[in-house]
């Protein structure tokens, strides 16, 4: 997916990254998320390097355990297992993953019900600055 132009609207989710200026976000919407690993941002980084913080987010109660991956260029930089067990009456927090991206580089952020086929609604925030952008 192509980089949103600076003359579009950038209050949006989906799949890609939108930048303004040297910024630049990707929030998924809320996605329902059952037992097949889903994409929740899957695009393709523009000419400079991207230094951000990605955070899942469990966005539903619920009682499933998730798995949380990235991929940079299909390749695993990041493999998370979060364990939700219904009625413990704690909040699951999700942390902010300090990520590096190269400039045109393939990312993917996927979620994957682990316990059941049913589906729990999820999303991913990626927030950061762009570097050296010609």
């Amino acid at each position: 997916m192509a980089p949103i132009q600076s003359s579009a609207s950038v209050a949006a989710t989906g799949l890609g990254l939108r930048y303004i200026g040297d910024f630049v976000y990707a929030f998924s919407k809320p996605v329902g998320v059952a037992d097949t690993e889903t994409s929740l941002i899957d695009t393709t980084s523009g000419s400079g390097l991207i230094k951000c913080d990605v955070v899942f987010q469990y966005v539903t109660q619920g009682n499933h355990d998730f798995q949380y991956r990235i991929y940079l260029n299909d390749l695993v930089v990041f493999n998370q297992f979060l364990e939700n067990i219904a009625g413990d009456n704690k909040i699951k927090f999700l942390f902010a993953i300090p990520l590096i991206i190269p400039p045109f580089t393939e990312i993917k952020c996927t979620a994957q019900n682990i316990t059941a086929g049913d589906s729990e609604t999820q999303a991913v925030s990626l927030v950061g600055r762009v570097y050296g952008a010609e």
